[in-house]
């Protein structure tokens, strides 16, 4: 049984974690096997946005707790090490990734779950769904960004909230502190990510990945130096296609059609 599925529907490709039963709790494979994906969904032009979701009822529960209980010590620390490190490559993975990312949240999302949904650029949440940053319920500090994220997301005081606390909170509270775009019932939640995918497929993807670019430096570099960067980008993008083809739409009152060049 693959660990992680692969749809192409309405514009997206949708990534599911499929272990159900294990609350798609993260491993080296699914890591492994998100990134071969994403690697498959950047090469293909029909794919505008990929959607991250989990099968069953859960998004994803965090790392798998039982495959280190019986390690101590140096092993458990160079255990650590080796599962961080892939960690990386995971999660810078999805949110260096170009195109637009999407987490449809269904259910339960935990610790190393947490930490995947906030490298996505869009998040949209089940009603029902629980989030929280569990790893302090079992002495651990979050080793894949968990600490670093979450403040920059919602905030000192409401990642504290989170982190000190090991709560799972309502997908409406979430909403409420901007961590999520928007809550909707489960029946609707893909139809709902489904109307972003189609906003997003109608812009230039090469513009979109601009905008990727230029939007870390809100956090990284102080602000005359980012709106440097940003200027940049800016005055690559206007040398595009895609920019002449925008225009030139607009001016003949006909829909884009956009090359991403």
């Amino acid at each position: 049984m693959d660990c992680v599925l692969y749809e192409k529907r309405g514009g997206a490709a949708w990534l599911t974690i499929n272990r159900p039963e294990k609350l798609n709790s993260l491993t080296e494979e699914v890591g492994a096997r998100i990134i071969e994906l994403l690697e498959i969904a950047g090469d293909d032009s029909e794919v505008h946005a990929v959607v991250f979701t989990g099968a069953g009822k859960a998004f994803s529960a965090g790392g798998d707790l039982l495959r280190f209980q019986h390690l101590v010590g140096d092993e458990l620390a160079e255990f650590f090490e080796h599962l961080c490190s892939g960690g990386d490559r995971l999660f810078f993975g999805v949110e260096r990734f170009p195109k637009p990312t999407i987490a449809a949240v269904n259910g339960t999302t935990a610790a190393g779950g947490l930490e995947l949904i906030l490298c996505c650029d869009l998040i949209f949440a089940a009603e029902h769904a629980k989030i929280g940053e569990c790893h302090s319920n079992f002495a651990l500090v979050p080793g894949a960004g968990g600490t670093i994220r979450l403040p920059r997301r919602v905030g000192l005081s409401r990642a504290n909230d989170l982190l000190f606390t090991g709560r799972l909170a309502p997908a409406s509270e979430m909403k409420e502190w901007g961590l999520i775009n928007d809550v909707v019932p489960l029946e609707q939640l893909q139809a709902t990510v489904d109307r972003y995918v189609e906003m997003i497929a109608s812009k230039s993807p090469l513009c979109l990945a601009n905008i990727k670019r230029a939007t870390p430096f809100a956090f990284d570099v102080p602000l005359e130096a980012a709106i440097a960067e940003e200027r940049k980008i800016v005055l690559e993008n206007v040398r595009s296609d895609d920019l002449r083809e925008g225009l030139a739409a607009f001016n003949e009152k006909r829909p884009p059609r956009y090359t991403g060049r």
